[in-house]
């Protein structure tokens, strides 16, 4: 009877020991996968706004090309055309005040 009992009590405690060892299982496996789906999200955020911010630069830095490339063309226009007037015997102050260019500029040409 005695044997029984001791038994019985083992019985119990290894139930209570084995479901204790799977709910810790349980959530070691849910932490795991928490945490490999936290580093998931990270590196796609990374990814996402490496791509962003590329996107964004190459779009600026066209732009400023565009703009900049806009503005030496005007001055080289200016400059060509203040080239013809001068060839053609304009004064170099008429010349800087139709093309806004300095007249040590344009006595350079």
């Amino acid at each position: 009877m005695e044997a029984k009992k001791t038994l019985d009590k083992i019985s119990s405690d290894w139930v209570l020991w084995k479901r204790e060892l799977d709910r810790e299982v349980i959530e070691s496996d849910r932490k795991t996968e928490l945490q490999y789906m936290q580093e998931q999200g990270l590196e796609q955020g990374i990814q996402q706004g490496l791509q962003e911010g590329l996107q964004k630069g190459l779009q600026k830095g066209l732009q400023k090309g565009i703009q900049q490339g806009i503005q030496q063309g005007t001055m080289q226009a200016k400059r060509e055309l203040a080239l013809t007037m001068k060839n053609d015997g304009l004064a170099v102050a008429k010349i800087a005040e139709y093309t806004g260019l300095s007249e040590e500029e344009i006595t350079q040409l």
